[in-house]
């Protein structure tokens, strides 16, 4: 091998090794073996002069120091299944300009913001795009929802894309939410009912969403197929109770419609989040979604 090359290579780890250094990366490096080499290096200049160089410094092999780090950041990663409660808002553009900073300093979490409703790209939140902007400044972490008034499964997917068409240029921190609950809707089969939501929610999982259903606890109790329900987290609305009525799993549960949050007038639903949804689309985006 060339002897600049070798120089460069030794002056690259060395500069690896110092970056790393008092980090506890080390701590594991030091598990699979350091070692203290001295190199003495000759280059040739020309034919009539030699120089030698003679450096000592700890070298970590490079393969070591790489799964070093990969366990360091594994150890370091939360637990996905842990519940731990975050208190968050859902909103839309009925509770007008919204104060996002003052919302971030109000112990709230999380906002999950309406982008939508029906079938048509006119129907977009008026104040959607400045929600999620504005909240994400703040600090909160965000998720979307679209309110449905399909009544056939072709009208879900319809509605589907028109979302799509409304937040494709958005990172979300928190699930893409189908929210059925119409009174249109409440007449329909169950079958009818859990083909809407498949259809909704595979149309955006096939782009790359992660997505929930949202509704209140008698519906998904009553119309929803249980082979549905199992294929999606639920984000369920139950008032004035100590605990809801839907005793399946759910990941999110809608506990007020008249909670006061500083930084908005008027009325804002509270809720409360028990998955690592910020860990999950984390993990979501980097596998390729």
């Amino acid at each position: 091998m060339n002897t600049k090359k070798i120089i460069s290579l030794i002056s690259s780890v060395t500069i690896l090794v110092s970056g790393l250094a008092g980090s506890n990366i080390i701590s594991y490096a030091e598990e699979n073996q350091t070692a203290v080499t001295t190199a003495v290096i000759t280059e040739n200049i020309s034919d009539e002069t030699t120089v030698t160089t003679t450096q000592s410094n700890e070298i970590i092999d490079v393969f070591s120091v790489y799964d070093a780090h990969k366990k360091y950041i594994e150890a370091s990663k939360p637990n996905p299944d842990e519940r731990v409660v975050r208190n968050g808002i859902d909103v839309s553009t009925f509770q007008h300009s919204i104060d996002w900073n003052q919302v971030k300093n109000s112990n709230v979490d999380f906002a999950i913001i309406r982008a939508g409703y029906g079938r048509e790209l006119y129907q977009v939140d008026a104040r959607f795009h400045e929600n999620v902007q504005k909240a994400q400044e703040a600090g909160l972490d965000c998720g979307a929802y679209w309110y449905s008034y399909a009544t056939t499964p072709e009208q879900a997917v319809q509605e589907a894309e028109t979302c799509y068409q409304i937040i494709k240029d958005y990172k979300f921190e928190y699930p893409i939410v189908f929210d059925i609950e119409d009174e249109s809707q409440k007449h329909l089969s169950t079958a009818t009912i859990s083909a809407i939501i498949e259809s909704f929610c595979s149309t955006l999982e096939e782009k790359g969403y992660y997505v929930s259903l949202y509704s209140y606890a008698s519906f998904l109790n009553s119309s929803v197929y249980q082979s549905t329900l199992d294929k999606y987290d639920v984000w369920v609305a139950h008032y004035n109770v100590s605990a809801p009525s839907y005793t399946r799993n759910y990941g999110m549960w809608q506990y007020s419609s008249s909670g006061t949050v500083a930084g908005i007038d008027g009325s804002v639903d509270l809720d409360y989040s028990y998955k690592n949804y910020p860990y999950l689309m984390q993990k979501y985006h980097l596998n390729g979604f």
